[in-house]
C-alpha cells in the first residue's frame, strides 16, 4: 500500500514517525518555554518510560519489539521545574550490536543480507525494552526474554542483570510485567518457560529485593503469557494457546523467514483462566482453580483483579481472534516500512470482564465496550483490590485498531465512560496514573493525574501531556515538550521519589 484512506486523517509517513530511531542520549533542564499550560505543583516525583530507541543500525532494521531499550525520564521537583533525561539500557545485546555497527541478532524481524546471514545470526536478544519499575533502590528494565536489567535511578547508568539477591536463575526468563501488592509492600513477578508443558514460577519479593516466596505451576500445552494479576488469595493468569508450524519452524531456523512465522495462535483450544493460590492464602485450596472461557481468546494485557467473598473479578483487554505477524504493521521483507492496516492481531481487542464464583463453580464473561483498546491502567494502590475506574488507550476507528488517538476512563460501577481525543496526526501512548498527594481519609480513587506521551508526527516531536484524571474530557492541563523526538514507548511508571544525579 502506498497511502492510507483519507478518512484516517494521517499518512503512512506520519505513522512511520512512531518508529524513527533516536540514537542520542540527553540530559536537559526544561525551561518555561518547554511547558505549555500550568504544571501542577503537587506532582512530585519521577516518571519513567521504556520502549525501543534504536530500531536501525546500518542497513539492519529491527522490529520494534527487538529495538534496544531506551529510558526516558521526567523528574518533577514540585516547584514547577522539570528535568528530562534519556539513556539506553546497556544490555549485552546493545553493547554487542553497537560495537559491531550492524545487527547481530534476529527475532521478530530479519537481518539484511539474505538467509545465510540470518542462519548464522544469534536468535532472540534481550533488549530490556518493555517495562520499567523502581524497586529496592534500583530502576528495573524488563523484557520477557530474559533477566531484568538494573539501572541507577539517579543517573540511569546500567548496573547489569538483576536477580533479586540471586533468587532468579542466571538464564531465567522473567515476564515484562510485574505487580505491586500495596497492602503487603511486595513486588510480584513471574518466570514463564514455554513448551509442551508451560511452566510458571511465581515470585514475591520484599522491598529490599529479597525473596519472600516462590511457587511453581505447569500448564498443559504451549501457552503465551505477557501479564498477570493477583488478589489477596490468588495469582490470576489467562492462557493464550499457541501451535507450532513445523515446516515454518525449519525455514525460520534456516534463516529463510522470521521466527514468529513458526507459531500461530491456537484457534481450536479455548482460553482458560487460572487462579493459583498464593502461599499466604487463607483458603484451603491445594491446587489451582481452572475455568474455560469457552472461546479461543488471546489476551496480552490484564487490567486488574479483585476478590470479594467467594467471587473474583478480572478485567482484561482481549482479542476474540489473533493472527501472529506484522505486529505494529512491521514488514520483515520491507525494512523500515510500517502499515497500520497490516497490524498483527487481525482483529480488535476489547475490554472484557470475567467474574468467577468458586463456591458455585461458574464463570461469567461480559464484553464491556465495542471500542478497541489496550494498555489498561488502574490506580497503583488499587492493584489486587476492588477498583471503580480503569483507564485505557483506544482507537477512534471501527476498522483500525492501532495507533491510538484517545484516552478512555471507564466507570466500572456505572458502566459509563468518558474520553479525550488527540489530533488525527498525533498518536497516543500508554497513560500512567499519578496519585495526588492528599490525606488518605480524603482520597478518592480518581484523585490524580494521567501522564501520556503524545507523538506529534506533523511537528516531528513528542510531548508529554498531563490530564486531570477526575475530568479527562477537559483535555491537557499542560503539555511538556520533549527536547528530542523518540520512538513509540511501551510501558511507563511513576514513583514519588525525586531522582536527580
Amino acid at each position: 500500500m502506498t497511502s492510507l484512506p483519507d478518512k484516517y486523517g494521517f499518512s503512512l509517513e506520519d505513522y512511520a514517525f512512531l518508529f524513527q530511531s533516536q540514537p542520542k542520549e540527553l540530559i536537559k533542564e526544561l525551561s518555561a518555554d518547554d511547558i505549555e499550560g500550568k504544571l501542577p505543583k503537587d506532582i512530585v516525583g519521577s516518571y519513567f518510560l521504556n520502549g525501543p530507541g534504536l530500531l536501525q543500525i546500518d542497513g539492519d532494521w529491527f522490529h520494534p519489539f527487538d529495538g534496544h531499550g531506551f529510558i526516558r525520564s521526567l523528574t518533577f521537583r514540585g516547584d514547577g521545574s522539570c528535568l528530562y533525561r534519556s539513556k539506553y539500557v546497556k544490555t549485552e545485546a546493545y553493547l554487542e550490536e553497537t560495537k559491531a555497527g550492524h545487527g547481530v541478532y534476529r527475532g521478530f524481524g530479519m537481518l539484511s543480507g539474505g538467509w545465510w546471514r540470518n542462519w548464522r545470526a544469534k536468535i532472540f536478544k534481550v533488549p530490556a525494552n518493555t517495562c520499567v519499575i523502581e524497586w529496592a533502590d534500583n530502576l528495573l528494565c524488563l523484557h520477557e526474554g530474559g533477566l531484568p536489567y538494573a539501572l541507577d535511578p539517579k543517573t540511569l547508568e546500567t548496573s547489569g542483570k538483576y536477580r533479586f539477591q540471586d533468587s532468579l536463575p542466571e538464564t531465567a526468563p522473567f515476564l515484562a510485567h510485574t505487580r505491586f501488592d500495596n497492602e503487603n509492600n511486595r513486588l510480584l513477578g513471574c518466570s514463564c518457560v514455554p513448551g509442551r508443558q508451560t511452566r510458571l514460577v511465581i515470585y514475591e519479593f520484599c522491598s529490599d529485593g529479597s525473596l519472600y516466596s516462590k511457587i511453581e505451576h505447569s500448564i498443559a500445552g504451549l501457552s503465551y503469557f505477557h501479564d498477570f494479576c493477583f488478589t489477596k488469595n490468588f495469582y490470576i493468569f489467562v492462557s493464550s494457546y499457541l501451535r507450532l508450524k513445523p515446516l515454518s519452524l525449519i525455514k525460520a531456523l534456516m534463516g529463510l523467514q522470521s521466527l514468529p512465522t513458526a507459531i500461530t495462535s491456537d484457534d481450536i483450544r479455548d482460553a482458560q483462566l487460572f487462579m493459583i493460590p498464593r502461599p499466604d492464602s487463607k483458603l484451603s485450596f491445594e491446587h489451582p482453580l481452572v475455568y474455560s472461557l469457552n472461546e479461543p481468546l488471546f489476551t496480552i494485557h490484564l487490567g486488574n483483579a479483585s476478590e470479594e467473598n467467594e467471587k473474583v473479578t478480572l478485567y482484561t483487554c482481549s482479542f476474540k481472534t489473533f493472527t501472529i505477524g506484522n505486529e505494529l504493521g512491521y514488514y520483515p521483507c520491507r525494512p523500515g516500512y510500517f502499515d497500520p492496516l497490516a497490524n498483527g492481531g487481525g482483529a480488535a481487542q476489547y475490554l472484557l470482564c470475567l467474574q468467577v464464583n468458586w463456591k458455585e463453580n461458574y464463570l461469567n464473561k461480559t464484553w464491556l465496550d465495542n471500542t478497541a483498546c489496550d494498555f489498561p491502567e488502574v490506580h497503583p494502590y488499587r492493584e489486587g483490590q476492588t477498583c471503580r475506574y480503569l483507564y485505557a488507550c483506544a482507537s477512534i476507528f471501527d476498522d483500525l485498531y492501532f495507533p491510538f488517538h484517545s484516552i478512555v476512563k471507564y466507570d466500572l460501577y456505572k458502566g459509563t465512560k468518558e474520553s479525550w481525543e488527540c489530533d488525527r496526526r498525533d498518536f497516543i501512548g500508554e497513560a500512567v496514573f499519578i496519585p495526588k498527594q492528599v490525606q488518605s481519609e480524603e482520597r478518592e480513587e480518581d484523585d490524580g493525574y494521567l501522564i501520556v506521551a503524545i507523538y506529534r508526527s506533523e511537528f516531528r516531536r513528542v510531548e508529554f501531556v498531563i490530564l486531570d484524571s477526575k475530568n479527562i474530557e477537559q483535555g491537557p492541563l499542560c503539555r511538556i515538550r520533549s527536547p528530542q523526538p523518540f520512538p513509540y514507548g511501551f510501558h511507563g511508571s511513576f514513583t514519588e521519589n525525586v531522582f536527580v544525579a
